[in-house]
């Protein structure tokens, strides 16, 4: 069975919850998202330990948000023997199941929003607008792209594809903002300078804007791609943050880019996908129930930019 609360919304992937749940075989598994303070003790190591809705435990830096995935018999036999029963919060089922390691959580990224005052009302509407918001890569896709371990490392470096601009001119026309979203490993290999890198992106925001293409935001990872980061490509950390900052659905939008690892990330932050490649050149592209296309230049896709976003404002 499936759990809801009546007055939030998270971009919760039903099916990652489900694999989740199927590979755990807890009898309950619930959606987190981090929180000092929160009711939930977890790790991805030792998953859920402590669920205390009095928020009074030590060490509880989640919060259970709710989404979850319930097995109905040990449920059940869990509420038949809870104390009260069967005058009892569900919380109740929820604490006895963490203590006999029954209760597994998924962590999830993106924003959490609720209708639960006039303020968060309001939120929550923005969020659900449609917007035309195209998120797109810099580097291969919005400049020409240096040779293979070399890096773009001042503003006199830079140069624009022409094609590119074009076609995001021809999508501003049409009502079109853009949000920049790139890896940047050169800081922390130490060959391109974190405040060089701030400025290249303050004058390609400046002079697209000059063109008449809106630039909301460019989000950038400077981090090694050993690293780990949750922010670096292929892993779906900026588009979150993107997607809470300007509280747009990423669902409802596409990331352009030219490398298999901008395909990997735009699947697993949820959004559609315009590879820009020679169909000869793209290896296995990741398996995705989002939108999912290739083409020779933005050029070439600006017709199915177009007709994707259509389609969301008509339904």
């Amino acid at each position: 069975f499936v759990l809801l609360y009546s007055d939030n919304f998270a971009p919760v992937d039903l099916g990652v919850l489900a694999d989740q749940h199927a590979a755990t075989g807890r009898s309950l598994t619930v959606t987190l998202k981090p929180k000092t303070g929160g009711n939930v003790r977890y790790s991805p190591q030792r998953d859920i330990t402590v669920y205390d809705p009095t928020r009074s435990s030590l060490g509880l830096d989640h919060v259970e948000i709710g989404y979850m995935l319930v097995a109905r018999d040990p449920t059940l036999k869990m509420l038949e023997v809870a104390d009260g029963y069967p005058d009892i919060a569900f919380s109740d089922v929820l604490s006895a199941a963490a203590e006999v390691g029954e209760l597994g959580g998924l962590e999830t990224g993106g924003a959490y929003y609720s209708v639960s005052d006039p303020t968060r009302l309001e939120l929550t509407r923005d969020y659900f607008s449609t917007k035309k918001i195209l998120l797109i890569d810099r580097d291969g896709t919005i400049s020409r792209r240096l040779a293979r371990g070399q890096y773009v490392a001042t503003w006199e470096q830079f140069e624009f594809v022409p094609e590119t601009v074009q076609a995001m001119r021809e999508l501003a026309d049409d009502g079109f903002e853009f949000i920049v979203i790139t890896n940047q490993a050169g800081i922390a290999l130490g060959v391109v300078e974190e405040a060089e890198v701030d400025r290249i992106h303050e004058n390609m925001t400046a002079e697209l804007g000059r063109r008449g293409i809106p630039v909301l935001g460019v989000y950038m990872s400077p981090d090694h791609w050993d690293s780990g980061s949750k922010m670096r490509k292929p892993a779906p950390g900026m588009f979150h943050l993107a997607s809470d900052e300007h509280r747009f659905r990423l669902d409802q939008v596409l990331y352009v880019g030219d490398d298999l690892r901008d395909c990997q990330a735009a699947a697993a932050a949820g959004c559609g996908m315009v590879l820009l490649a020679e169909e000869t050149e793209i290896g296995d592209l990741p398996v995705t129930r989002h939108h999912q296309t290739v083409h020779r230049s933005l050029m070439a896709a600006v017709e199915v930019i177009r007709s994707y976003y259509d389609g969301w404002s008509d339904s």
